[in-house]
């Protein structure tokens, strides 16, 4: 990838159309420290166009911007030079059929005011957009396009889906009028107006591989295209004299790639990264990336985070993303990717496992094969209802068999607030029923299923719930993460949401792909056990979490001031507000995000870093 000037917004990209001189020679210098690229075309205004990364080709004719990864169908990876001499892209059609990848593609005409962007099935690289009274801005994160606008507004709806998800789901943002290129869409702008309109779904065109088993012919095949999507990249990042590493946590996810980067790589010299947080509920974490460090053999790095650092970083990370920080886990990874940054032989890019989980069986699996057992035998509700009720004075399991006998008994009814497709990647559903309403949580719930419906629409309830976790909670970590990466300067690369992988992944039918028994992303731990001897596949799940020690700083620690400093809104009391702090769980950290990205926001157009 070519680079060019970086700035003190990291790498980003800003293009868009103005007729508005004051905009091009002192808005984007001054706000951005850019001085833009501008193809003049008379009354209809001007192009202007300024990428600090990326790989950009250009003809007589036409500008091409590659952002991310993408190769041919015969896995030959593919430059932007390529694009252009094989005609796969234009300003009039963008053929995306003809290349694979995670990447956003974007075509500028030189000799018409026209453009197309085209962003692949879960896509790192962003798009936001907005539009100017004469035209239109884009930027590849919302922190320069905030930077741009005259005045940003919080939308108050965006409330509800931020307390209830973590974050806006979809191609809203939490900005009034700002809006987000969602996976498989195309972005046209020609004769001075907008279009957006999906282009490619999760309803892949039949690659001809189809597994009715996970047997070891299916674990071959899955493993031998995953390496070569590994290999394609590694060809891309090695051409031009780059360097990678892979944030190696120790879980089945990073191993699996590890594993897949240490056979396809050519080089001796294999960097692996993950960020530590000395607190003892993290000592699981590192004593498991520590054990994969020795079974992988690579030259690792722990990134230290302490807890009084933690109040800074949130607050830098609210000032890069622009918007509230989804979980504790992205704070953590923004001083990685600054500490790797600094590091004189920090590599450019760094491989992320994001997203296996989602495709090859969540934790809640295991619930819904209990669920699928239970909804194929004769009076199990009835059964489950009167156990439940003897046992309930007696024991907490009671509980747990009411409220299966419940979940059983709407199982066909996806309104059903209960329902595991609404409570997967949900915080506290009885919290935010209380706070909002029945109607507010289940519009920001129906919106979140019309999403999966509308890229896949499964008729295997399993399936479901994964494919609105990829679509939600999943793919919000990946941009996220990616923008914390991108304002310091470096790439992540997520190959389990390259599209290849995920279409591959499909070719393991729902009831074979997610769960067997009741063991969990079994596909993948099985191929690592017929490869290498690794603990991993058999402990206990770990996590990039640290609860215990995080609520303690948020009632007597480094975050209480914070947490103390929050405004009460209106539906929320300052006895159930004091019941969250008693009692911290996901709705309070919420809270926090949200209020810190409204005081931030004014700061968030200073020309800063952070």
């Amino acid at each position: 990838m070519n680079a060019s000037v970086t700035s003190r917004f990291g790498y980003f990209t800003v293009f868009g159309f103005t007729k508005n001189p004051i905009f091009l020679k002192h808005k984007l210098p001054d706000q951005l420290g850019i001085v833009p690229r501008v193809l003049d075309f008379g009354s209809v205004g001007h192009f202007f166009f300024h990428s600090s990364y990326g790989d950009i080709a250009e003809t007589e004719e036409t500008i091409l911007l590659k952002l991310g990864f993408v190769r041919s169908p015969t896995m030959s990876p593919l430059s932007a030079k390529q694009l252009l001499a094989q005609k796969a892209v234009s300003p009039e059609a963008i053929g995306h059929r003809s290349f694979r990848g995670n990447a956003l593609v974007a075509s500028f005409s030189k000799k018409e005011p026209r453009f197309l962007v085209y962003k692949t099935i879960l896509s790192a690289p962003q798009l936001y957009y907005a539009a100017l009274d004469d035209g239109i801005l884009c930027a590849t994160g919302l922190r320069p396009l905030v930077a741009m606008l005259d005045r940003v507004e919080m939308r108050d709806e965006a409330v509800v889906s931020q307390v209830l998800l973590g974050a806006v789901a979809g191609p809203a943002t939490h900005l009034r009028d700002v809006f987000r290129l969602f996976p498989g869409e195309l972005l046209r702008w020609k004769d001075e107006e907008m279009s957006v309109k999906m282009v490619q779904d999760l309803r892949f065109a039949d690659g001809g591989i189809l597994f009715e088993r996970a047997d070891s012919g299916a674990l071959d095949t899955l493993y031998d295209r995953f390496r070569s999507v590994i290999g394609a990249y590694l060809d891309d990042i090695e051409k031009p004299g780059c360097s990678f590493g892979n944030l190696l946590s120790g879980g089945v996810d990073s191993s699996f790639l590890q594993l897949a980067i240490n056979e396809a790589s050519s080089g001796s010299r294999i960097r692996s990264f993950s960020y530590a947080v000395r607190v003892p509920s993290f000592e699981r974490e590192i004593e498991y990336a520590k054990q994969a460090v020795s079974v992988f053999d690579t030259e690792h790095t722990f990134i230290d985070v302490t807890e009084e650092e933690f109040p800074t970083l949130l607050i830098n990370a609210t000032r890069v993303l622009a918007q509230p920080v989804l979980t504790m886990a992205e704070v953590c990874k923004l001083k990685l990717a600054d500490s790797v940054s600094k590091s004189a032989d920090g590599p450019q890019f760094l491989f992320v496992g994001q997203g296996a989980d989602t495709l090859f069986g969540l934790k809640i699996s295991k619930k819904l094969r209990i669920l699928e057992y239970l909804a194929r035998v004769p009076a199990s509700e009835m059964a489950l209802t009167l156990g439940g009720t003897f046992l309930r004075p007696l024991t907490k399991r009671g509980q747990t068999l009411l409220n299966l006998a419940d979940i059983l008994s709407h199982l066909d009814d996806l309104d059903y607030l209960k329902a595991p497709i609404n409570t997967e990647a949900t915080s506290d559903l009885t919290l935010a029923r209380r706070y909002f309403g029945d109607e507010a949580v289940r519009r920001v719930l129906e919106d979140r299923r019309d999403r999966e419906a509308k890229y896949l629409d499964s008729n295997h309830y399993t399936e479901k719930v994964h494919m609105v976790e990829l679509l939600s909670d999943c793919y919000e970590i990946e941009s996220q993460s990616s923008q914390l990466f991108l304002s310091c300067n470096k790439e992540q690369l997520y190959p389990f949401l390259d599209e290849d992988v995920i279409q591959l992944s499909f070719a393991f039918r729902p009831w074979v792909r997610y769960v067997k028994g009741l063991r969990t992303k079994h596909v993948l731990k099985r191929i690592l056990e017929r490869r290498v001897i690794t603990p991993v596949t058999r402990q206990p799940k770990g996590g990039s979490m640290f609860h215990a020690d995080f609520n303690r700083w948020i009632q007597s620690g480094s975050l209480r001031d914070m947490v103390r400093d929050i405004p009460l809104p209106g539906w929320l009391s300052r006895a159930d507000f004091e019941r969250l702090v008693e009692n911290p769980s996901l709705p309070l950290w919420h809270l926090l995000a949200i209020d810190i990205f409204r005081k931030q926001i004014s700061t968030i157009k200073e020309l800063k870093r952070f």
